[in-house]
């Protein structure tokens, strides 16, 4: 991939990688400004401004932003040239072990460099040049845990690094989260890396567990994203994969994770907060989530019978504190159905915007295996919902026909405010418009008081994917890009006012 062509790709190489143990990289049709000669024969564009902070197009963190919104702003990117969008033959990235978090990607890492960092289950993480693949430096973490070592947690093989790292490009660091073993004990550690060389930053890894009371290394795990608010990077934290600590329906006291959000200072990585669920499980599988100030957590099943944290979508103040006040956390009026039934709202993470127009216009979708999309006041989430579980929860609630594990996105174009999730299974033509069917729903947010979500469309995926959106220019060129994960292994993209393939 020419470095020219890369920044009008590379939100879609990086959407491609989770899950496998080498980077694929696209080539798409665009020149930058400094091609002059276009020798090609394709017209130049500007660069793209996925973030418009310092950085260009550089990708820091899961979905793009701290809101998750996976919304990328991209000039090169229209329907027409992202249909001659194709794999790069030359582009070589492989790293060492599984890539289940998202890799990012530095605009400008260098003169004349722009770089992609990917940490693997195997407690590597590597920058690759963003244009060959090549392997800029390599940090190995520490040994990662094997599976043999852990009362449960299959089909992961081992655990090191599960989740997205978070990148701060003002002191050029990469914060992530590692599981290790290390002698006979099991470890929870963030680290902070310089982006320049991987070198371990003074004062860091924070050892989780030594720095917080009641958390238990052995059974947690980290899969979610980190993010940084205010000078604080953000750690959640669930169990080991499958609910271990399940044993024919009993609860193993001795295997009692919790859901957790863990706040270390960057510039003081001796300071450290955090909250933890009240009742045991509870975990925070997805993502964390920010506006800017503060932090959402959405979390799953509890073993409890009266609320403890579970099914919520919690906000989070200064070192990940909760109040406890009604506005600051939603939980759906079947919470205690949802536990029983390990039907995790916390299966996805909430995903904020702001609707103009709208009364409330500070939103926040969640939504979970239940197949309920919940749309929230993310100033006031409201306490425990009010409806049935399917309906009149939060400002607006619909239920889909099918559970949702991955992320959603959210973009705007010229016809309004979309949000679009995939659904385990085909939705029936009674949500989907226009009597068709699939797995991919577009829902349109009205800019009213309260504001509603209306189907607009339905695509089918196929796959286990999870859907990003660009534009040209913030609201021209909608495009909804998904992976056929698990299905038929083909980057898709679609129209997205109309759901059409491209």
């Amino acid at each position: 991939m020419r470095p020219s062509r890369l920044a009008a790709s590379a939100c879609v190489c990086l959407v491609v990688a989770a899950a496998c143990d080498q980077i694929i990289g696209l080539s798409g049709p665009a020149t930058s400004p400094g091609d002059s000669g276009a020798s090609d024969g394709h017209v130049a564009c500007p660069v793209s401004t996925a973030d418009s902070s310092a950085g260009g197009a550089s990708v820091l963190e899961h979905h793009l932003h701290g809101t998750r919104d996976g919304a990328y702003v991209d000039a090169c990117l229209t329907k027409a040239a992202s249909a001659n969008i194709v794999l790069d033959p030359a582009f070589d990235g492989k790293v060492m072990g599984s890539i289940y978090g998202q890799p990012l990607y530095v605009d400008g890492w260098k003169k004349g460099r722009d770089a992609v960092f990917v940490a693997t289950d195997h407690n590597h993480v590597t920058a690759l040049d963003a244009t060959s693949g090549a392997v800029l430096w390599d940090k190995p973490l520490g040994e990662p845990v094997p599976l043999a070592s852990l009362p449960c947690g299959g089909p992961y093989k081992s655990y090191g690094i599960m989740g997205t790292p978070v990148i701060d490009l003002t002191t050029r660091t990469l914060y992530t989260e590692s599981f290790q073993l290390v002698g006979s004990m099991k470890k929870h550690f963030i680290y902070a890396l310089s982006i320049e060389t991987g070198d371990v930053q003074r004062g860091w890894p924070v050892d989780v567990a030594a720095m917080v009371p009641g958390f238990n290394a052995t059974i947690q795990n980290a899969r979610g994203g980190l993010t940084i608010v205010q000078g604080v990077v953000y750690a959640p934290y669930a169990g080991l994969n499958g609910d271990c600590g399940l044993d024919a329906g009993a609860f193993q006291p001795q295997l009692q994770y919790n859901g957790w959000v863990v706040g270390v200072k960057t510039s003081d990585p001796t300071s450290v907060g955090a909250y933890s669920t009240a009742a045991p499980k509870g975990g925070i599988w997805a993502s964390v989530s920010s506006d800017g100030t503060h932090v959402y957590a959405v979390t799953g099943n509890t073993s409890t019978a009266s609320w403890g944290g579970g099914e919520a979508v919690l906000r989070l103040s200064s070192m990940a504190r909760f109040s406890g006040d009604a506005s600051d956390y939603f939980t759906p009026s079947n919470w205690l159905y949802l536990d029983g039934k390990d039907a995790d709202l916390g299966a996805s993470p909430a995903v904020l915007f702001d609707v103009p127009g709208a009364t409330p216009s500070h939103l926040a979708v969640a939504m979970g295996k239940f197949g309920v999309v919940h749309l929230l006041d993310r100033d006031n989430l409201g306490g425990i919902g009010t409806g049935d579980g399917a309906s009149g929860e939060g400002l607006f609630s619909l239920a889909v026909g099918g559970g949702m594990k991955g992320i959603a996105a959210t973009y705007t174009s010229a016809k309004g405010r979309y949000v679009v999730v995939r659904v385990d299974m085909p939705m029936t033509t009674n949500v989907c418009t226009s009597g068709t069917t699939g797995d991919l729903l577009a829902l349109r947010v009205t800019p009213t008081s309260p504001p509603t979500l209306v189907p607009a469309w339905c695509a089918m995926s196929q796959g286990i994917g999870a859907p990003i959106a660009t534009t040209t220019d913030g609201e021209s060129e909608a495009i909804v890009w998904i992976v056929s994960a698990s299905g038929t292994n083909l980057l898709l993209a679609f129209d997205g006012d109309t759901g059409a393939p491209i």
